[in-house]
């Protein structure tokens, strides 16, 4: 029997190993805490969204990211060297930026969500775990403006 360990028992970790562990894999599963699901998941709030996308490499993300360089706390750090793949990557991220790059990103994400959506579907058809209360609901958008 083949053999996996998978560090991390979050959402992803947890369906990675259940999905392991049904090809017929023995699987273990390790997380820093006693239980499950009290790190990034945890703090998601309890919320999937599968239809409301957006790339990293967004329109709107070259400026944002010039602003968060100079943030004492900021979301980006850079540390610029010579190598050559740095420099490489960081064209390609900025040409995924804009136009039909990113719509194409944009709508690759949306499918991806809507198999994730189907997969945890299944999972929890088949599974029948009685502490997990999903249950497929839409979701409300508010805009600030019409133009939004």
């Amino acid at each position: 029997m083949r053999e996996v360990c998978v560090v991390g028992a979050g959402v992803v970790g947890i369906t990675t190993a259940w999905y392991l562990a049904e090809a017929g894999w023995r699987v273990t599963l390790l997380d820093k805490s006693a239980k499950v699901g009290m790190g990034t998941s945890f703090q998601n709030g309890g919320q999937l969204s599968y239809r409301y996308v957006a790339p990293l490499a967004d329109g709107g993300v070259p400026l944002k990211a010039l602003k968060w360089l100079t943030e004492k706390d900021g979301p980006l750090r850079f540390k610029p060297s010579i190598d050559m793949a740095q420099w490489s990557w960081l064209g390609k991220f900025l040409m995924r930026c804009h136009g039909q790059a990113n719509l194409e990103t944009t709508a690759r994400l949306a499918r991806l969500g809507t198999y994730s959506r189907q997969c945890l579907a299944q999972l929890t058809e088949s599974s029948k775990l009685p502490y997990f209360d999903w249950k497929e609901s839409g979701k409300l958008i508010v805009y600030r403006t019409q133009a939004t």
